[in-house]
């Protein structure tokens, strides 16, 4: 399950790395309008957390594969 978690991860990267989103917004205040225009804009980076993560999971799967090729049966 934990390369699921990776996988996912890094779609959820893929999906927000450069999103942009621009509204405009009213807002009246003791009679006066004001028109505010908010930019919002997302970026997202991998840390040194998910290499780790990444690096734990694929030598598990190689000890794990290490070890059946081993095992007697």
């Amino acid at each position: 399950m934990a390369d699921v978690f990776v996988v996912a991860t890094f779609i959820a990267l893929l999906s927000t790395q450069s999103l942009r989103e621009v509204a405009t917004h009213e807002i009246a205040i003791m009679g006066f309008n004001l028109a505010v225009e908010l930019d919002v804009q997302v970026k997202s980076q991998l840390h040194a957390g998910f290499y780790a993560f990444v690096s734990y999971c694929l030598l598990s799967n190689l000890g794990v594969s290490l070890l059946r090729r081993d095992l007697p049966g």
